[in-house]
């Protein structure tokens, strides 16, 4: 191969290579740019959607704690930096609904939410923190009795249920 045709070649490679870049650069920033114009566009409805939620649960469960640690899980945080700007205009309660066991635990987790709280700038005056599960009205306690002794884990733990038709727990069929 000549040497001009050499030069020829490196010339259209690096026109090449710098075209593709260009255009594979652009399309991206235009990919950022229409996501974010529909994060903009349909967010803000989200955000309220959330905030309700958050409202009428006011809970804390063990998976926003990092296992087996007092400490708070990456959506354990983002969850109380949100709930603490809506406890601060209306207050309230919230619950750590706990399927630990270990009581010095639960007191540590306790005592992470209320500190984190207050570092997130929330007035602690207008908001109790306790072990249980979010208020509001929900169905009759009878029947979460009933559906759990039904269930699998209620089988399991020896609760019979007063169900109809519910499956029985030595037969593994309905009564």
């Amino acid at each position: 191969m000549s040497r001009n045709n050499r030069c020829l070649m490196l010339l259209i490679s690096a026109g090449l290579l710098a075209g593709g870049c260009k255009n594979y650069e652009s399309t991206g920033n235009r990919q950022q740019q229409r996501m974010n114009q529909t994060q903009d566009e349909y967010g803000k409805h989200f955000t309220h959607m959330v905030d309700n939620a958050i409202l009428r649960d006011m809970s804390l469960a063990d998976f926003h704690f990092i296992p087996h640690s007092s400490e708070l899980s990456g959506i354990g945080a983002a969850r109380l930096e949100r709930m603490a700007k809506l406890l601060n205009v209306y207050g309230g309660t919230v619950n750590y609904v706990a399927r630990e066991t270990d009581q010095a635990m639960i007191t540590k987790r306790l005592d992470h939410v209320r500190e984190y709280l207050t570092l997130s700038g929330c007035d602690m005056d207008h908001v109790t923190i306790q072990v249980g599960i979010s208020g509001g009205n929900g169905g009759p306690a009878e029947e979460a009795v009933a559906a759990y002794r039904a269930s699998a884990i209620g089988a399991a733990s020896g609760g019979s249920s007063n169900t109809p038709g519910a499956p029985s727990a030595l037969s593994g069929t309905g009564n």
